[in-house]
């Protein structure tokens, strides 16, 4: 890092040049030159260039600050996202039943997946519903299904997926679940890498999330990924799967809206919520009192995003036994019709 600093000295600032103006610059070529360091490029000649070079052809630092800044930006945010992620790129050839990149169950002229304009926001958000009816002799179920990977239905696997190479820390989207009396809903999202030299797939991480809870308005869901430490490979492949029933009720209905990934760069699990009133004694020791006013559904996570628990909580002031599990922070997650909320949880 030393020769980096030095070359960096060595563009003295001229003269000319307002002192103001210069310290900015040189600011900015730091950040550049460790950048460049941090990425292994071992010749700074071609950055060294262009600093004399804007220096004696820009008058003013204020015309290049705004495109560094662009460019780090850029930068920052290349993460891999999923296609066609907020549903709004269907097919052509099959209108209002497929969106772009996935694989859908249809059978007889009947769908499970449609294009609506009910949506979170955009144009269009995806429409899973099961079926189950006869046509003529026939008893047709469709279980409401997308995934971008594919389905084998004789002997009902998933196969396949998309390319992927990053390792996101959180998935999130928009969603709701309007089930046809008692019913489950599915989503899955798993990474996996080929080992070349054993012919298999190694799953390194990813989640299943499963709800039987009415969810009548678009919710936010943030889920942390798990991997799998045993692995030190980075994936190659991942899936996403999306099941309205487990039962093949006829018509429950999923929706979903805005998928992304997100990121963590701070050292944290994910973004939390206020630390939550209803959610104490914060620190805790033994027992966590959940003071719901509702049905609701608890998921306690440890700090690197593995779940440890899961319970449904019917009744007010939910008990939670945390007895067995060591001190540390923790994060617990309560869903209900209404929300969902995340907060930051401390056991003594």
């Amino acid at each position: 890092m030393e020769r980096i600093f030095e070359s960096i000295k060595k563009i003295s600032c001229p003269k000319t040049e307002e002192p103001k103006k210069c310290v900015v610059l040189s600011i900015v070529e730091l950040f550049l030159a460790k950048q460049i360091y941090n990425k292994r490029l071992e010749d700074l000649r071609v950055f060294l260039l262009f600093i004399n070079f804007y220096r004696t052809t820009v008058k003013k630092i204020s015309l290049l600050l705004p495109l560094i800044m662009l460019m780090i930006s850029l930068n920052l945010n290349a993460q891999t996202q999923m296609p066609n992620a907020g549903f709004e790129l269907w097919s052509a050839t099959l209108p209002n039943n497929r969106p772009t990149n996935y694989y859908t169950v249809d059978t007889m002229g009947m769908h499970s997946c449609y294009k609506t304009t009910d949506k979170y926001s955009g144009t269009y958000a995806m429409k899973l519903r099961s079926l189950d009816t006869t046509i003529i002799f026939y008893n047709v179920k469709l279980p409401g299904l997308a995934t971008l990977g594919k389905l084998n239905i004789n002997t009902t696997t998933f196969y396949g997926g998309i390319p992927f190479t990053d390792m996101p820390t959180n998935f999130r989207c928009y969603f709701k679940y309007l089930p046809n009396g008692i019913d489950t809903m599915m989503m899955a999202v798993y990474f996996w890498h080929y080992d070349d030299v054993l012919h298999k797939k190694d799953t390194l991480g990813g989640f299943v999330l499963d709800t039987s809870a009415t969810i009548s308005t678009y919710t936010y869901l943030d889920i942390p990924i798990e991997w799998n430490s045993n692995y030190t490979e980075t994936p190659d492949s991942m899936n996403i799967i999306l099941l309205a029933s487990y039962t093949v009720k006829n018509h429950t209905y999923a929706y979903f809206d805005e998928f992304s990934f997100y990121y963590n760069t701070t050292g944290m699990v994910q973004s939390l919520d206020d630390v939550l009133s209803e959610v104490y004694p914060n620190p805790a020791q033994g027992t966590i009192n959940v003071g719901n006013s509702e049905a609701t559904e608890l998921y306690l996570y440890s700090s690197a995003g593995k779940l440890i628990c899961k319970q449904f909580a019917a009744d007010r002031d939910h008990q939670l036994d945390v007895s067995g599990l060591p001190r540390g922070v923790y994060i617990l997650k309560t869903w209900n019709e209404r929300e969902v909320r995340t907060s930051k949880i401390v056991l003594n």
